[in-house]
């Protein structure tokens, strides 16, 4: 077959089934070195949710939306864009740790979109995409602005729970 792997040239080996894998097919697990059959099995206790977990993920994501969203409508020093991320940051780290440090395709699309259902929370915020709907010239340099720093503390938010190294 061509493109086809030689495996007999090997002496590495799947810890599980015991067969010959070469270095471009081996799946690097928490506990050695799996073929994809194998590999593919079993799901990491980190990728695993429970109801608890998401519950708690959900009500803690809102309250950092509400949160965010309170800090982007401030006026003064609070509308720095690196303190919204800087806050968003630590709100990330909050979430993940509620977490308790899971992962998976889940995770982020959950924590992200309970924090904008909190930041539709915020009156400022709804009030200011009602406004933009429907006269978009009069809120085009606030919502520009909210919309910048919601974006920015998103972001901050999003950087804990996606930058840490995943293994099957």
């Amino acid at each position: 077959m061509p493109g086809a792997c030689d495996h007999s040239k090997t002496k590495l080996a799947c810890i599980d089934c015991s067969l010959a894998i070469c270095p471009k097919c081996f799946v690097q697990c928490a506990v050695g070195n799996r073929c994809a059959k194998c590999a593919g099995r079993f799901e990491s206790h980190v990728m695993k949710l429970s109801g608890g977990v998401i519950f708690r993920l959900i009500v803690v994501s809102v309250a950092s939306g509400v949160v965010l969203s309170a800090i982007v409508t401030m006026e003064g020093s609070f509308g720095g864009f690196l303190f919204q991320i800087f806050v968003g940051y630590l709100l990330g780290r909050l979430i993940h740790r509620v977490a308790e440090y899971k992962f998976g395709p889940k995770i982020a699309p959950i924590a992200v979109g309970s924090c904008f259902l909190g930041m539709l929370l915020n009156h400022h915020i709804t009030l200011l995409l009602f406004i933009s709907m429907y006269l978009p010239q009069s809120a085009n340099y606030l919502a520009g602005h909210y919309l910048t720093g919601i974006l920015l503390g998103v972001v901050g938010i999003c950087i804990p729970l996606l930058t840490t190294v995943r293994t099957r």
